[in-house]
């Protein structure tokens, strides 16, 4: 996310936007997070939009369960060779994950 951001910055402002956003990233909780986001967006918010636009992305767990979940089946489609060991995974898959894994017939 990091990386994808400093994309809209120029390379002069590249090491203080970096530092701003690493302080973000490694706040403990997410009350601190959210606290070092609203500080971010007053410094760079005027400057660079973009950057801090992306914020609600993933506003819940299920949210990004559908991003996977929806690029998996674009991946899917690509797939032409069967994947190696198949069988023993979704045997695993069974073990771990019984009443969650659906009956194949």
């Amino acid at each position: 996310m990091v990386r994808q951001s400093l994309s809209y910055v120029g390379w002069k402002e590249r090491k203080a936007v970096a530092a701003d956003l690493r302080v973000i990233y490694w706040a403990v909780t997410e009350a601190q997070a959210e606290q070092s986001l609203c500080a971010f967006e007053a410094k760079w918010d005027r400057k660079y939009p973009t950057i801090s636009k992306n914020r609600g992305v993933f506003p819940h767990q299920e949210s990004i369960l559908k991003l996977y979940w929806l690029a998996l089946e674009r991946i899917s489609k690509k797939w032409t060779m069967p994947i190696a060991n198949w069988s023993e995974a979704l045997n695993r898959f069974a073990m771990e994950f019984g009443e969650r894994m659906p009956k194949l017939d």
